[in-house]
């Protein structure tokens, strides 16, 4: 990559990031700019080095160990960047828990939470294990069991919730939110993940968000 040495400033706006439109803002800001942006591999990589080593101190009598960034904790940068340049790791904004009151009918005492999903996982080889199909779903439920998603994503499979019938819509923007960075405790006002609950969230891709893309207006591929 031609050595890119990056920028200690650049690296800076973009570890304060607290949300994906902050990231948006920093990389609008810097990324035309030569020389304003995290470095290549081995040049962010020796940066990482130097950020996360540290030193030991004597405190109260106790040998402790403080890492450089004790004060500043890196965030963890979702490096392969599916999302954009710099992105720190990211989670789905979820739906609430939502209990339905009584009177329950069967799928509701099956699965009472009614954005409770689980993965569809069950195959003729658990059956062979000598497992009813009833109790590989309670397992799968218990360990693979997932909120879903405000808005789900492509090749979500609608079956993973028995109770809605959610589908990926292209015309709806994907809610996501930073996950927490380790040792860190959210600024003021900022959930400490992804927040639960979907109610008040504009989802809508609007027309000049397709076009800057370019994306049909139906959401479908312009036929060549």
């Amino acid at each position: 990559m031609g050595g890119m040495t990056g920028s200690d400033a650049a690296r800076r706006a973009f570890e304060d990031a607290i949300t994906p439109g902050d990231t948006e803002t920093a990389s609008a800001a810097l990324l035309t700019t030569a020389g304003a942006n995290l470095g290549d591999p081995l040049d962010y990589g020796a940066y990482l080095i130097g950020q996360l080593t540290g030193s030991w101190a004597d405190v109260n009598g106790v040998a402790t160990y403080t890492s450089n960034d004790q004060a500043h904790p890196l965030p963890d940068f979702n490096l392969d960047a599916d999302r954009g340049y710099a992105y720190q790791c990211w989670d789905y904004l979820r739906h609430a828990s939502s209990v339905p009151p009584a009177p329950r009918d069967a799928l509701d005492m099956l699965s009472p939470d009614q954005w409770g999903c689980a993965p569809q996982l069950i195959t003729i080889l658990s059956e062979i294990q000598g497992r009813t199909a009833e109790a590989m779903a309670a397992d799968i439920r218990d360990w693979y069991g997932y909120p879903e998603p405000c808005t789900v994503p492509q090749r979500y499979d609608p079956r993973d919730n028995p109770h809605h019938r959610s589908r990926y819509d292209p015309l709806k923007r994907l809610a996501f939110g930073y996950r927490p960075r380790m040792g860190q405790d959210p600024a003021p006002g900022q959930p400490p993940i992804p927040p639960l609950g979907c109610d008040g969230i504009d989802l809508q891709v609007s027309e000049a968000e397709m076009r800057d893309a370019g994306m049909s207006t139906t959401g479908r591929r312009p036929v060549p």
